[in-house]
């Protein structure tokens, strides 16, 4: 038995020399693993830790997109339609489809404030490009959050898109709501999820994206975001024979448009300058707004203003630069410096056929400058239409020619 013992022993003994030596390689490589990072520390710098406590989730930043993004409403004579928009330039312009307001003689879009209240505010027409189903409209107020970015690339194969707008089959109220009622979710954007499937060159525009976000009828016009919230396309159709198969104009497109149109956006590319060439308009003009976003702290400082603004429109320049001289050097309102660049600004005098007073473009770029740096959205939108030759304040129209896309600058629209 004993002899036994001592075998079953000796036995063990190998095994158990085996472990120890492990055991011992584990606590060596321990022990050296500290002096390895030092090393790769003392030759490739302190090791970077990456975190994402704090950053922002991609539910995050769809939520926060929804916010830049509008219901509209267009009056085509009496008749009511709708669709989506979303803000794509300072803190006015907005962009859309251009058949969400075709024929249309009134245009208003509607949102909730952070308060949880409707509000509604009226639009005029600013700029189209029907070819590329785009159309560009400027609010009487500023609105809230700031211009959406545009993804100025052709975007990825299967990257993540959601869709944001105002499915009219949705709408718990039926029609009642388009202009009247207190219907809150009436104006809540929904959010819908799809993905590329592709950019189709030379379909139906110079470039056509093609995805599988299922949108439906009220969805023409609003954003189709990435999971940065970054836009790539504009919805505007679907396959009228297959399910799933959606289509969109690219946000490039609609970049340069904004840019060909003397529109500063955010994701903006160079903009190919193309030459604009005024064409009188026999349309009637829509209703026309008072452009100046002044919030003054007087009454008598926003008549003074509106009176101004109001000789400007009949041509009545001598009169209207008195008043916003002394509002720009008294009381340095921004709006009145903008609308004294435009009294001496040659191509605004020209498009409104003012005779016997003189222009100074030189003057009325300053003016505008001046304007810029103190925030006045339409001051930094004339400089732009400047820079790159836009429309200044005509209706901007795209169309496409022999030649490529052409400006063509409609007086009489505005």
């Amino acid at each position: 038995m004993k002899r036994f013992a001592d075998q079953f022993a000796c036995q063990k003994l190998p095994r158990l020399f085996s472990r120890l030596r492990i055991f011992y390689v584990l606590l060596f490589s321990i022990s050296i693993l500290p002096l390895h990072r030092e090393s790769f520390a003392s030759t490739h710098g302190p090791a970077r830790e990456v975190t994402t406590r704090g950053a922002p989730k991609p539910v995050s930043r769809i939520r926060g997109a929804t916010t830049q993004v509008y219901r509209l409403v267009v009056d085509v004579g009496g008749a009511v339609k709708g669709g989506t928009s979303f803000l794509v330039s300072g803190r006015r312009i907005i962009a859309t489809n251009h058949h969400v307001v075709e024929n249309g003689t009134a245009f208003t879009l509607g949102f909730l404030t952070e308060h949880g209240h409707i509000r509604r505010v009226p639009l005029r027409l600013l700029a189209t490009y029907p070819q590329k189903d785009l159309a560009l409209l400027e609010s009487l107020d500023d609105l809230p959050g700031e211009a959406m970015p545009l993804f100025t690339t052709h975007p990825d194969p299967a990257t993540d898109l959601f869709a944001i707008g105002f499915p009219a089959a949705a709408d718990p109220q039926g029609p009642i709501s388009w202009t009247s009622g207190n219907d809150d979710t009436f104006f809540v954007p929904s959010v819908i999820k799809g993905y590329v499937s592709r950019v189709l060159p030379n379909r139906w525009f110079s470039s056509q994206l093609q995805h599988q976000t299922p949108i439906i009828p009220g969805y023409s016009g609003g954003p189709l975001v990435d999971n940065d919230g970054v836009v790539v396309g504009v919805s505007t159709s679907v396959h009228k024979e297959a399910t799933g198969i959606s289509y969109a104009v690219l946000a490039r497109d609609l970049a340069e448009f904004a840019a060909a149109c003397g529109l500063p956006v955010n994701g903006n590319p160079a903009p190919a300058l193309l030459a604009a060439t005024e064409q009188p308009s026999t349309a009637s003009a829509p209703a026309t707004l008072n452009t100046f976003a002044f919030q003054p702290g007087r009454d008598s400082d926003r008549a003074m203003l509106e009176r101004a603004d109001t000789m400007l429109a009949n041509g009545d320049i001598v009169a209207a630069r008195l008043v916003l001289e002394y509002l720009a050097s008294q009381r340095r309102v921004p709006e009145a410096i903008a609308g004294l660049a435009k009294s001496y600004d040659p191509s605004y005098l020209r498009q409104r056929n003012v005779m016997g007073v003189v222009g100074n473009a030189g003057k009325a770029e300053a003016l505008y400058k001046e304007a810029a740096e103190l925030g006045n959205d339409e001051a930094k939108r004339m400089l732009m239409a400047i820079s790159t030759g836009g429309c200044m304040d005509s209706l901007c129209k795209l169309v496409n020619t022999e030649n490529g896309p052409a400006l063509r600058c409609e007086r009489g629209k505005l």
